[in-house]
């Protein structure tokens, strides 16, 4: 059972029987996507290196983990047999050679996974800037019905614009960020630009710079209001003072 409402309404005969899920995209997930693509494209390297070395990380924990099992299995007979088991010395010395370097792969997979969360961390803004312009795409369809934008599309361009630097590795990690987040926008304008009505280009425009500063904590909120609602005159009711002297 699916709907496309965003709060649907199910009898509660209905709730007791089935799980609700929802597919809906948020603010933080879609962040979260954008991100690894992001990384993915930029720091390529750093996410092969994590999943060959897990890989071989744990190739040798299940080797490691059938040694311990063989030792135990050895344990089972009597002393006498054990001290006479060249093979279960060897076995025991083997095991002890394959924990020091799992252990050591290990460290290897930490290092690398801290430096791809360090990535994250620096590529942040970008995805942060995709994330916000998604909702303010999606938004759209309530000035024309017809205005709707798969997400979908949006990770196409989003990709296109990673994978369109050719001279990314000749120019530092901060201009490429910069790049990444001004080139994006612009690409996304355009092609939004494509869309919808003339009349509507200046509203999607307008938009667009509230919502950036909005992002960027540059929003001075009371000047927004005063922009969009206009001055809102304090209007101060003081009695007819006539009135009260007709009473007297």
């Amino acid at each position: 059972m699916t709907s496309e409402l965003r709060n649907p309404d199910f009898p509660p005969y209905v709730q007791l029987m089935v799980s609700l899920i929802n597919f809906d995209v948020t603010l933080e997930g879609l962040e979260s996507q954008m991100l690894s693509l992001v990384v993915s494209f930029e720091k390529a390297k750093l996410e092969e290196d994590r999943v060959e070395q897990s890989k071989e990380a744990y190739a040798l924990i299940k080797e490691l983990k059938e040694l311990e099992q063989q030792v135990l299995d050895s344990l089972n007979s009597s002393v006498e047999e054990m001290l006479e088991d060249q093979s279960m010395i060897e076995t025991l010395q083997t095991s002890r050679e394959k924990a020091e370097i799992v252990a050591k792969n290990l460290e290897k997979v930490n290092k690398t996974t801290q430096n791809i969360e360090k990535a994250k961390s620096f590529y942040n803004p970008a995805a942060y800037r995709a994330a916000i312009m998604y909702f303010l795409v999606n938004d759209l369809q309530k000035i024309e019905y017809m205005y709707q934008f798969s997400l979908k599309w949006f990770i196409e361009i989003f990709k296109e614009e990673l994978g369109s630097s050719s001279d990314a590795s000749t120019i530092s990690d901060q201009d490429r960020l910069l790049d990444i987040i001004r080139n994006f926008t612009q690409r996304l304008i355009c092609k939004v630009c494509q869309s919808i009505f003339e009349k509507d280009k200046l509203l999607f425009t307008f938009m667009l710079a509230f919502r950036i500063l909005e992002g960027e904590k540059l929003l001075y909120l009371p000047l927004y209001e005063f922009f969009v609602k206009g001055p809102q005159a304090v209007i101060e009711i003081k009695p007819n003072q006539e009135n009260q002297k007709h009473e007297e």
